[in-house]
């Protein structure tokens, strides 16, 4: 009944709730509010619901009430008691008007007509007072065309540094977009350390500040190959990196693929092309091409969902019982998939250059004998 009524005989409008929109209230009240009244005033009764039973919202309705009285005037009348009650203040046209010039200039520092810009952590890496390097090298660099194949051509640099680090920038193709990728060897007494790789934007701008104070370039090539090692294990971790890279789903694909190739090759009869298929879910600096890996996962994907569903129909009676890639692998170690699923799985892979011939440019920081 808040709009298209007419109810002018009426002296008094009940509200049962308080409506999240200013307007919907004042059309309750105009129901009964209006200039062929035979009243000459009318009553309105706010609901006065106990803290514990209220609504969040009911408090930004008599923010606005007071809002819209500040800047144009309001049309709706509030009981002191209920200002007192959700601890309204009164605010001035003047002050709102100023305000809202602050949020405006607070704003335009990192936003852009009204949308957030996600690559300012990027940009004052280059740019700004807190850049990083100078404005010159970085359109240098900006204009290479150069792809690294070596340790040593331009765009690659060796810091020292308190720990092992690497970060990458990879080209963009066509079917990929262009990332970062900051890989950070963690704290440990194994031979095989573990690492923290990260391809969040904000993070890996926060990270590299603070890498990269203090450090100090290791330009000499006799240098630079005494660290061979340690490089060699970051450009690994790059490529083992690939995978766990991909989204989750295509992911867990792969990952369910790696163990049933292990499953079904410690079995006496070994299925053809499992060594093929184990060779392409590892990576090596010696191969001159890699595989698509979000490519093999989809089409991975695709060759067992029709195992999947029918799985599905099977488990449609049992309450609770969830069909996914993770229960298809019990599944599918005790019934072996057919020879032809690996087969076209093989004959689908596609070729793209290894992650060594897309690379940009890369930093790598070695932990120094002082540190």
């Amino acid at each position: 009944m808040s709009e298209g009524v007419n109810l002018q005989r009426a002296s008094a409008v009940v509200m049962l709730d308080l409506p999240g929109v200013l307007r919907i209230a004042e059309q309750r009240i105009g129901r009964i509010d209006r200039m062929n009244s035979p009243h000459d005033s009318v009553e309105i009764y706010f609901p006065d619901d106990h803290p514990a039973f209220a609504l969040k919202t009911d408090r930004k309705f008599f923010f606005t009430v007071r809002v819209v009285e500040g800047l144009i005037g309001g049309n709706v009348d509030v009981p002191d008691e209920m200002w007192e009650k959700w601890k309204v203040d009164t605010i001035s046209g003047k002050e709102i008007a100023e305000q809202y010039a602050k949020a405006q200039d607070e704003a335009a520092q990192s936003f852009t007509d009204g949308i957030q810009d996600a690559f300012q952590p990027l940009r004052e890496l280059v740019s700004g007072e807190d850049s990083l390097i100078e404005p010159e090298l970085y359109q240098e660099i900006r204009r290479s065309k150069a792809t690294l194949l070596s340790l040593v051509k331009t765009g690659a640099s060796f810091v020292a540094s308190d720990r092992n680090w690497g970060f990458f920038c990879l080209r963009s193709s066509a079917e990929h977009s262009s990332v970062w990728v900051l890989i950070e060897e963690l704290p440990s007494q194994k031979l095989i350390p573990d690492y923290k790789i990260s391809r969040s934007l904000p993070e890996i701008c926060s990270r590299l500040r603070s890498l990269l104070s203090g450090v100090e370039d290791i330009s000499d090539l006799g240098e630079i190959k005494k660290i061979q090692r340690q490089v060699d294990r970051l450009f690994s971790a790059l490529r083992q990196n690939e995978i766990e890279s991909l989204p989750n789903k295509k992911k867990r694909a792969i990952h369910l693929l790696r163990d049933l190739i292990a499953h079904y090759k410690s079995k006496e009869k070994r299925m053809p092309g499992l060594d093929e298929l184990n060779k392409t879910l590892s990576p090596s600096s010696d191969d001159d091409m890699a595989y698509d890996y979000y490519h093999l996962s989809r089409q991975w994907i695709q060759l067992i969902q029709p195992y999947i569903m029918e799985e599905r129909k099977k488990m449609k009676q049992r309450s609770g019982h969830i069909v996914h890639l993770g229960t298809m692998k019990k599944k599918f170690k005790q019934t072996p998939l057919p020879d032809y699923i690996f087969d076209e799985l093989l004959q689908s892979r596609v070729l793209v250059n290894p992650i060594e011939k897309r690379i940009a440019a890369y930093i790598i920081g070695v932990k120094s004998e002082a540190s």
